[in-house]
């Protein structure tokens, strides 16, 4: 036996895990991640290849891309995995725990054997299958990244398992009454066009779908997309099945429906000439599994705190995927829906009391088994969701091995310093602040070469309202008045509502505020709208133009942060649903939602707010939330970009953050050929302290950027942004400045 000792273990090494293991360490702890796989990212590794999906929920929530450990690692992989390569993917992230400094990986090392009293994790042993070597993992704190919440259920934690019935949480998506059923697994395929046709003979087991297909096969996607297309293709999930103690029965049959699902589609005549040319090139080993027993923690997530988009004191992550349940009979299910989707109208709040138990001491959950019930759990489920769970976990038993007390006592007399600590490494926490005392940044005087104003009068772009369309801007003086630039064929009437916000995180409307007519000539003219509502709570308002076929709205190509022109699908879902809001209807389709229309509508606005203020570099916020809160250049103004922040005396700067905009509403599928696409993101550039270079960047295509160098005594530092990957304007949400000795530790990168 070998023992290992760490501050710190984690075991589970998917993207919860990977994401735990990375921030603990950032954070100055030694860490053992454990693994039972070859390969890091679980659900998202090479071997079981489920694309990861988070808060955007597709394409739906605005500006609610995960950030922190999952952006850069989402942000490295498109820059280098430009064929979305699932084994490249599985170099990005061992790559990522390589370097970083205290974190060392165990792969192919199986925790069997979890030693604890009285909730208190004293060690666990694991045998590395490749090696036969035995290891024992002694550490201060212990992290649960399993996924089947191995560690807690063997430490005597509380579990959950099936579906609670609609009482017990007052859950209107709960069946009425409680039982067993959980969500099943998936196994996915990949295909490749070999040019000439391919035969194919199914192996003895596959199940034989020819002449009698369940009615979930009418869900066929392209087979040549390398995505999680087939995810229907799920099983383990019904009565009398174990997620855990039937696994093996589980990925048996899971093979036995891919081999005879592909059986089928070469073989049917209406698929030929889709599938004729094609291989069956892989298929995956492992199931994916989406549920299996859930931890009860302190405080049990349910759905009215996503559907509610509940405020809680003790935030650490956020979600905005939809309440995601798929019938538990899976691929089998007799209405062949697949899955039932509730969108929410915005990204929801995770407390820290759902990642630990009060009947465990040094223990948090990072993963799927952390402390929902099955409905909210549909949603939180998803992987991107996972990882701010992951880096929140780790954050917090960093501050619990620091401050040598319990994961109960870290969320009873540390949790603003969890968030604060988040916050500074660029995850967001909903609608808190970053107050960093060793941020000297705030205390500077902030100017810039240039800023863009609150109006756009060029216009390249015509779009023709076939639809419904919202103008969205953020929060102005409610005796202001707003001028949008439209067109007719005709004289028209064009029927315009103003429509308050509900939460600064949500952009899109909410309240109506008022209606009217308004006259549109056959010359471009500029139309005055009075705003005459305060949207309050630092939320924006929308103009919504009803569908007007012969009226055009004019605007300049290209993405503004804070402003959005969204359309409205009439047939994206069912409004009356019980736990859907009407106003989820806004910029999604049918399927996974869509981002905001890629042009900026012309607009005036007087009297003139400061939106994009460079002072706003400074103001806590690293993203969009309610107000654009970044500096933005002004793209018509020649010359370099700069920002600058002064103080009245010297100041030793030794460290300096900066946070881009790389386009948080966009989801990426890692798996994906598209190329990365980040036009806003700054890319050359150089930090200089009073006129002097202390750092040069080059190629950058990441978010968050922290950039140490020899301290320097000064009371001028300048940001110069050289180029950025193709956007017309510069945009950054923050600046930070540090001296020599920060409160928290800080790593280069």
């Amino acid at each position: 036996m070998e023992i290992v000792r760490s501050d710190l273990t984690v075991v589970g090494g998917g993207i919860a895990g990977t994401c735990a293991a990375i921030a603990a360490a950032r954070l100055g702890l030694t860490v053992s991640l454990v693994n039972d796989r070859p390969v890091l990212g679980g659900n998202a590794s090479s071997e079981v290849r489920v694309w990861v999906n988070g808060a955007t929920g597709g394409n739906h929530n605005k500006y609610a891309r995960e950030g922190g450990i999952m952006e850069e690692l989402l942000l490295r992989n498109k820059a280098e995995n430009h064929d979305g390569g699932a084994d490249r993917w599985d170099a990005v992230l061992i790559d990522a725990v390589g370097q970083t400094d205290g974190c060392t990986a165990y792969l192919n090392t199986r925790v069997d054997t979890v030693e604890a009293t009285s909730g208190h994790i004293h060690h666990v042993v694991g045998t590395q299958s490749t090696t036969e070597r035995r290891f024992q993992f002694e550490s201060a704190y212990f992290v649960d990244a399993t996924g089947d919440g191995l560690l807690a259920a063997r430490a005597g934690v509380r579990c959950m398992r099936g579906r609670e019935g609609t009482d017990r949480f007052g859950e209107s998506a709960a069946p009425a009454a409680g039982d067993d059923r959980t969500l099943g697994s998936s196994i996915m395929f990949y295909t490749t066009d070999a040019g000439e046709p391919v035969e194919y003979t199914a192996p003895s087991f596959a199940r034989d779908f020819r002449d009698d297909p369940p009615a979930i096969l009418a869900q066929r996607a392209d087979p040549r997309q390398r995505r999680c297309c087939y995810w229907w293709i799920e099983y383990g999930g019904d009565e009398g099945i174990d997620p855990i103690a039937d696994a093996e029965k589980i990925r048996d049959e899971l093979w036995a429906i891919v081999f005879g699902v592909w059986d089928y589609m070469k073989h049917d005549p209406a698929l030929a000439d889709e599938t004729e040319t094609l291989r069956l090139e892989w298929v995956g080993k492992i199931p994916g599994t989406r549920e299996s027993r859930r931890c009860r923690g302190a405080y049990v997530l349910r759905e009215a705190d996503l559907v509610e988009q509940r405020r809680f004191e003790d935030t650490v992550a956020h979600g905005g995927w939809p309440i995601d349940l798929h019938p538990p009979a899976g691929f089998y299910d007799d209405q062949g829906a697949g899955a039932d989707q509730w969108h929410l109208p915005g990204p929801y709040r995770i407390p820290l009391r759902s990642l630990y138990a009060p009947d465990a001491d040094n223990l948090l959950f990072a993963g799927r088994h952390m402390s929902a019930s099955h409905v909210a759990f549909g949603s939180a489920r998803v992987q991107m969701t996972l990882a701010t769970v992951g880096q929140a976990a780790g954050t917090a038993a960093a501050i619990g091995v620091h401050e040598d007390v319990s994961a109960a006592a870290v969320h009873r007399e540390h949790c603003e310093q969890v968030q604060q600590t988040l916050l500074r490494e660029d995850q967001w926490v909903i609608g808190v602040p970053l107050e960093d005392p060793d941020d000297l940044a705030p205390a500077a005087t902030v100017t810039a070469s240039t800023v863009q104003p609150a109006a756009i009068h060029d216009a390249d772009v015509s779009h023709r309202l076939t639809a419904d369309l919202a103008l969205r801007f953020p929060v102005v003086n409610p005796e202001a008045t707003v001028g949008l630039r439209v067109v007719a064929d005709e004289p028209t009437t064009l029927s315009v509502e103003c429509w308050s916000e509900d939460r600064p995180e949500n952009y899109i409307p909410h309240d109506q505020q008022w209606c009217r007519e308004v006259d549109v000539p056959t010359e471009p003219t500029w139309i005055e709208l009075p705003v005459e509502c305060d949207p309050g709570d630092g939320g924006g308002l929308s103009y919504v133009l009803h569908r007007e076929p012969t009226v055009s709205v004019l605007g300049r190509s290209g993405v503004t942060t804070g402003i959005m022109a969204l359309p409205r699908d009439q047939d994206a879902g069912d409004p009356d649903a019980e736990i859907s809001r009407e106003d989820t209807f806004w910029g999604q389709s049918a399927h996974h939602g869509r981002p905001p229309l890629d042009w900026t509508p012309a607009f005036t606005v007087t009297p003139t707010p400061a939106w994009y203020a460079p002072a706003t570099v400074t103001d806590g916020f690293a993203r969009p939330y309610g107000g654009p809160r970044c500096w933005r250049s002004d793209p018509d103004a020649a010359g370099a970009d700069w920002i600058e922040l002064t103080w009245p005396e010297p100041r030793t700067i030794a460290t300096v953050d900066l946070v881009c905009n790389t386009r948080l509403t966009k989801w990426y599928n890692i798996f994906g050929r598209e190329p990365l696409s980040v036009p806003t993101a700054i890319r050359d550039y150089r930090i200089e302290a009073d006129g002097e270079p202390v750092h040069v960047e080059t190629d950058n295509v990441q978010r968050f950027r922290r950039h140490a160098f020899e301290p320097v005594d000064t009371k001028r530092l300048r940001i110069v942004i050289e180029s950025t990957h193709g956007a017309e304007a510069t945009e950054l949400f923050a600046v930070r400045a540090y001296g020599l000795d920060p409160a928290v530790p800080l790593a280069p990168r």
